[in-house]
């Protein structure tokens, strides 16, 4: 949603309401309790490339792969990628990461004091 848009929500509510946020994982609402700015990214086609081909040569374990098939790939998941938070290793953005970005502000929640069972990962707390 674009800032707009949730200004425009907001101004049709009645003074005095409070603002939640739907957390649809634990099926309960939590408090907003401030936000961030920050930069979303899509990897560059080069990085995609390497990638893949270096998975594709240890799960051959050969260096003899097909370049011109493992680009096709690479440039099908380059096209079909969404903006996502740099990756959390330590390397320069600019090696990893396209040039196009998108500016967003991510909105942080209040934990709520409550547990939620999940059988994939046992207890949440949130």
């Amino acid at each position: 949603m674009i800032k707009e848009d949730l200004i425009r929500l907001l101004k049709e509510l009645e003074d005095g309401t409070d603002v939640l946020i739907w957390n649809n994982f634990v099926e309960d609402f939590q408090d907003i309790s401030g936000g961030s700015a920050c930069n979303l990214y899509k990897e560059n086609l080069h990085h995609i490339y390497i990638t893949l081909k270096y998975s594709e040569m240890k799960y051959k374990k050969s260096t003899d792969v097909d370049k011109r098939a493992i680009f096709k790939k690479a440039l099908k998941k380059y096209h079909n990628q969404d903006f996502n938070l740099a990756n959390m290793y330590p390397a320069p953005v600019d090696n990893w990461y396209d040039t196009r970005t998108k500016k967003v502000f991510i909105l942080d929640v209040e934990k709520r004091g409550g547990t939620y069972f999940d059988m994939r990962g046992g207890m949440y707390d949130y």
